[in-house]
């Protein structure tokens, strides 16, 4: 397109020329036929002229082969899974299989201070390299407690963990084998006059150490209350001392059978037994 535009205007620059030469030639009287020739042979140098652009355009112009375009296979993309980290718990943490007490030391000679139970966590605070234990925040109260391990499930580090040594043992104040503290349903009988039958007395007894205080009231109003005082024995299997009512007094003794069963007197001459947690009346109820 563009070569024909640049052959049109040389075809028309040369046009013009002739023209001007042929105005030239008629002022001077040139004859008809020489100004036509001059005019055909004008056109056919131009022509030639245009040919030879054209030839050499032609030649310049190297044509560039369109490349047929191909079908192209879209690419499979393949998802990478989202992996979801668990996130690590800033405090190492334990839980258990089996309830499990929790004490103020590693051992069952310490106080237990709380549990931990299955279904629940708790942080754990130190660690204990002499013995399966763990020292943890107590489930159940504020405060630190040690957790027996042979149940345990612990996550996290425990590396780091400041290490606890061995409380003192605490000092354990024997329960004594003989205890009178409680509560005793008392009979109160005279040998002598039977028909008569019992006196029922329920007796609230108090042991401090080696010595006892008791309050005794009767069944029936006008049997009244008795207060009692006295010692033990070296071994506590007897208690001996005063009794005193509202307006008589005497001497007792009260003698162990076994945890909840005794017999005694009421001043030597009367029988004095009784029991506890449904033991049932002994029988001897005198003694000695």
């Amino acid at each position: 397109m563009i070569k024909k535009s640049i052959a049109v205007w040389i075809l028309m620059i040369l046009l013009t020329g002739a023209i001007l030469s042929g105005c030239d030639s008629a002022v001077e009287e040139t004859p008809e036929e020489d100004t036509e020739a001059v005019i055909q042979t004008s056109v056919a140098g131009t022509l030639a002229a245009l040919a030879e652009i054209e030839s050499a355009t032609a030649a310049a112009i190297v044509p560039t082969d369109t490349p047929t375009p191909t079908e192209t296979s879209t690419p499979t993309v393949t998802l990478t899974p989202t992996v979801t980290m668990t996130p690590t718990p800033e405090f190492p943490r334990v839980s258990v299989e089996i309830d499990t007490n929790c004490r103020s030391g590693p051992g069952e000679v310490y106080g237990i201070l709380g549990a931990l139970r299955v279904g629940e966590e708790a942080e754990i605070v130190a660690r204990f390299d002499e013995g399966d234990y763990w020292v943890i925040k107590n489930p159940d109260q504020p405060g630190q407690c040690w957790l027996w391990g042979y149940y345990a499930t612990v996550t996290g580090d425990v590396d780091s963990l400041p290490v606890y040594t061995r409380p003192p043992t605490p000092t354990v104040t024997p329960t004594p084998a003989v205890l009178w503290t409680g509560s005793w349903t008392t009979f109160i009988q005279d040998p002598v006059e039977r028909e008569e039958g019992f006196w029922v007395f329920t007796v609230t007894v108090n042991q401090t150490n080696n010595t006892a205080s008791a309050t005794a009231v009767g069944s029936e109003e006008s049997w009244g209350t008795i207060q009692m005082s006295g010692v033990l024995s070296a071994d506590q299997t007897t208690w001996s001392g005063t009794w005193q009512s509202a307006d008589e007094s005497g001497a007792f003794l009260w003698h162990w059978i076994n945890p909840n069963q005794f017999n005694g007197n009421m001043g030597g001459d009367l029988y004095w037994c009784g029991f506890r947690e449904g033991a049932g009346r002994p029988t001897p109820c005198m003694y000695p």
